[in-house]
């Protein structure tokens, strides 16, 4: 990719990152309390459930695209598509758990998993570019699916005050994905993978991915489950308007994590593996450049966040933002230990120690469900309490096995 490509990249992705925060605060602001709760609801449980969808086969067939010959790519694009039809037949029923107890309106239905689905193959179709080697193409899809709906949204609620309700916010969210979705069919046409029936699917082969797969799959489930688990809590022992909030904050201290990974751990990653094949020396020098970068900005981003939240408060014009305040600083300080336990985990990671990061995110689960039925039965902030205290756990284990693992 040269120099103009991979500025355009850049912006893309800054773009598409900008439109979903924008659309935050927007939603934030125009949307009642309740319905902004639910749709941080809808939010997190799409979230968890496209691994439930995809099963983290990616981690796999995205391996072999790599690998194989150009002839024998459509093969693995089909079997793909095959598994992930099985299991939108095999899952989706059990999300109707969600409707039946109550957490969900039946009217929400068609939309929910029209949005989970459409919302996991421009996912995969994202990494499927990727993994082509066409990553301006996987940039301006994921403009498409996560950016240009939130923009054409924010202006219609802005100029069109009837046009602000929940529902009104997942037709743009499908619109969006559709068109994602037809756009990359385009590009996968003319890069010569026209998705078409090729007879039955290779169990086989099938079978040998979710064997690689499905041990990542624990760890990645676990650790998205806080997110859900959270905010269920709120919403079965408080309310929707709490949840609300919580997301709004949970989503604000979470952009450390999001802006991490786009400026330090997806381009330092690779070099730390390259460093483990190289020598104890080169890994260690690499090491502790990652730590220097992550630790500066996590600082800087934390600053700027403190500064900019009494503002951002005061703009939502809700006082129930101002009430619960507290809650940011905790989950702030929530996502410093958790982007510090990258440092760690990313470490672990290149050297191919998977079993710790995997055991982490398991008995994180169980911390956090301790921490809430110790202390967040009745009161709120201690639901962000309990999830900070999950986040201080994953920090000290990680850090714990790295050095155990360094020192022996």
């Amino acid at each position: 990719m040269n120099s103009g490509n991979r500025l355009l990249n850049l912006i893309l992705r800054g773009l598409s990152l900008s439109c979903k925060f924008l659309l935050v605060f927007a939603l934030a602001r125009m949307l009642s309390g309740a319905d902004f709760g639910l749709y941080n609801l809808i939010v997190v449980t799409t979230t968890f459930v496209l691994y439930l969808y995809g099963l983290d086969f990616y981690t796999f067939a995205s391996r072999e695209m790599i690998l194989v010959s150009e002839q024998k790519r459509p093969f693995i694009v089909y079997n793909q598509l095959a598994l992930y039809i099985f299991t939108y037949f095999l899952i989706s029923p059990f999300l109707l758990i969600l409707f039946f107890s109550g957490k969900l309106s039946w009217n929400l239905l068609p939309l929910f998993l029209s949005i989970a689905i459409l919302q996991h193959l421009a996912q995969e179709i994202n990494r499927l570019l990727i993994n082509l080697f066409a990553p301006l193409w996987a940039s301006f899809i994921l403009f498409i699916r996560s950016g240009l709906w939130c923009l054409a949204l924010i202006i219609c609620m802005f100029f069109f005050p009837n046009l602000r309700t929940l529902h009104m916010v997942f037709y743009f969210w499908i619109a969006g994905l559709i068109l994602a979705i037809i756009v990359s069919y385009y590009k996968l046409y003319q890069m010569g993978l026209p998705i078409q029936y090729m007879g039955m699917p290779d169990i086989k082969w099938i079978k040998k991915g979710l064997i690689i797969a499905l041990p990542f799959l624990l760890g990645t489930l676990s650790l998205n489950a806080i997110s859900v688990i959270d905010r269920y809590w709120i919403e079965n022992h408080f309310n929707l308007s709490l949840v609300g909030v919580y997301g709004f904050f949970a989503s604000l201290t979470g952009a450390i994590l999001t802006a991490l990974d786009a400026t330090i751990f997806s381009f330092t990653y690779p070099k730390l593996i390259k460093a483990v094949g190289e020598s104890p020396a080169a890994f260690q020098t690499e090491y502790r450049l990652f730590r220097k970068h992550t630790l500066i900005a996590v600082g800087l981003f934390s600053i700027l966040l403190l500064t900019g939240i009494y503002p951002i408060v005061l703009w939502l014009n809700n006082d129930l933002y101002l009430q619960y305040i507290a809650v940011f600083f905790i989950l702030l300080l929530s996502n410093i230990f958790i982007a510090l336990s990258m440092i760690a985990h990313y470490a672990l990671y290149a050297q191919k120690h998977d079993k710790p990061i995997v055991i982490a995110h398991i008995l994180s689960v169980i911390i956090l469900i301790i921490s809430l039925l110790i202390f967040a039965r009745t009161h709120y902030l201690a639901v962000a309490v309990s999830v900070c205290i999950t986040s201080l756990f994953l920090f000290v284990f990680k850090h714990y096995c790295f050095w155990q693992k360094h020192v022996q």
